[in-house]
């Protein structure tokens, strides 16, 4: 039935989560931040930074705010909560360090590389399509070891749109030549992949990990990429 499979990246195949967390840790020891400011724990640190960072990248995805606005503010936001003044030349430091060093990491999902080797000794069509940065996600896939996996690379600034706008997968559409009804989306964004996927009545799977309890519709929903071997 299907012929193309699209695939959302941080979160679904790349472990975002592992590979932010370890990049945090070596930041937070390469700029001294415990040494010069004591009371200030890198759990603290941590803890402070996720929800901020998650905020501006909802803020990013409704094209209220630019990348390099989205990259400085995720920082600076970070350290005014745990009141700690840093220049802005510092913060774009910070900035810079956790883009050259966060993509390098290696980590997927499990059984993410499982998966695309059997779909693709299926021989279906892989496709990655992403709302992130297009300079950083090339080198995830590289470092996590997918790039060969896939015969296209989606991302939202080359489409001029972002997930769920129907623009970035009728775009993705054209790009690959597929057949709506031939394609299937694969993400952990119900926001994104899903009603993007929706819009254009495009079959989709909801990965959902956590399984976070919801009532909303969905074609097909998985806990583990496991689940969808030998099932499509």
């Amino acid at each position: 039935m299907y012929k193309h499979i699209f695939f959302d990246l941080d979160h679904t195949l790349w472990d975002f989560e592992r590979a932010s967390a370890e990049t945090l840790v070596e930041l937070f020891s390469h700029f001294d931040i415990e040494k010069q400011y004591p009371t200030v724990q890198f759990d603290q640190f941590l803890q402070a930074y996720i929800p901020i960072n998650y905020a501006l990248w909802d803020k990013y995805s409704a094209g209220k705010i630019d990348q390099k606005t989205l990259r400085h503010e995720r920082f600076r936001l970070t350290l005014a909560q745990l009141n700690i003044g840093a220049t802005s030349s510092f913060i774009d430091q910070m900035a810079s360090f956790y883009l050259e060093n966060c993509p390098l990491k290696p980590y997927t999902r499990p059984f993410a590389h499982e998966l695309l080797q059997y779909l693709t000794q299926e021989g279906y069509a892989l496709h990655i399509l992403t709302n992130g940065f297009p300079e950083v996600q090339h080198i995830k896939l590289e470092s996590a070891r997918l790039t060969h996996f896939f015969d296209y690379i989606i991302t939202s600034a080359e489409a001029q749109a972002q997930k769920p706008h129907k623009a970035i997968f009728e775009y993705a559409l054209r790009r690959t030549g597929a057949q709506v009804k031939q394609s299937l989306m694969i993400g952990d964004s119900w926001e994104a992949d899903i009603v993007g996927a929706q819009n254009v009545q495009m079959d989709h799977v909801f990965y959902n990990p956590e399984q976070i309890p919801h009532n909303r519709p969905v074609h097909q929903e998985v806990a583990c990429l496991s689940h969808l071997i030998s099932s499509l």
